[in-house]
């Protein structure tokens, strides 16, 4: 099977390209964590060179971080559906894993 030329190929990357950097125009806005109190709840425990911080947020706090506003994007635009998506209710059925990093 012979090798298209990348003349042939590069239309479709951009393409690709464009679609997927069209996908990342709405990001996720959370809560700022600085105005939730649950930090205020902190409990500190250290040993040797390690020292562990936990504070655990209020059926409240965990709305305010974490009930997010649903939308459809399936035409290209970002429309309100009304819903929200409610981590608590979801952890409650099954697993669930957060994963927090961030990148630029």
């Amino acid at each position: 099977m012979p090798i298209e030329p990348f003349y042939v190929r590069a239309p479709i990357f951009l393409v690709v390209a464009a679609l997927l950097s069209a996908c990342a125009t709405a990001p996720y806005q959370p809560a700022d964590v600085d105005t939730i109190a649950f930090r205020d709840r902190a409990q500190t425990q250290s040993e040797g060179p390690v020292t562990v911080v936990a504070a655990v947020p209020d059926p409240d706090e965990t709305r305010a971080l974490f009930d997010l506003p649903l939308y459809d994007f399936s035409d290209g635009t970002r429309v309100e559906t009304g819903r929200n998506f409610q981590l608590q209710a979801v952890a409650a059925n099954r697993p669930v894993a957060l994963i927090f990093g961030s990148y630029t």
